[in-house]
């Protein structure tokens, strides 16, 4: 293109604006130095985007429903727990013990 100054232009279509970027003005204008290349970028986008709609004309509601089994009361939990449960927590304490031991025991040699 010749050295100059130049407006920029698109074709309206309805519903849409637009924007320049680049080395344009406000308005799409432009001027062109010997030699030089640019990129101008237009983008559109939607005026009034359309939105869907949906209409509920039904509520719903819980229905009960029958249990088949009566739940029972006073019944005893069953037996879960490690068959060493106990002999790992006396032993865990006569480690702790023997630890409090040995501290103390090095405090008094110093």
């Amino acid at each position: 293109m010749q050295t100059g100054d130049y407006i920029l232009s698109e074709e309206r279509v309805s519903g849409y604006r637009g924007t320049w970027s680049g080395p344009v003005s406000l308005g799409g204008s432009i001027h062109l130095n010997p030699g030089q290349e640019v990129t101008v970028i237009r983008t559109n986008f939607d005026m009034n985007p359309m939105t869907d709609s949906v209409d509920v004309s039904e509520t719903l509601s819980p229905t009960p429903t029958d249990v088949a089994e009566p739940t029972e009361s006073g019944g005893g939990l069953p037996n879960t727990s490690l068959p060493w449960g106990n002999e790992l927590l006396l032993g865990g304490g006569l480690v702790l013990l023997g630890v409090i031991g040995l501290s103390s025991k090095k405090l008094l040699v110093k």
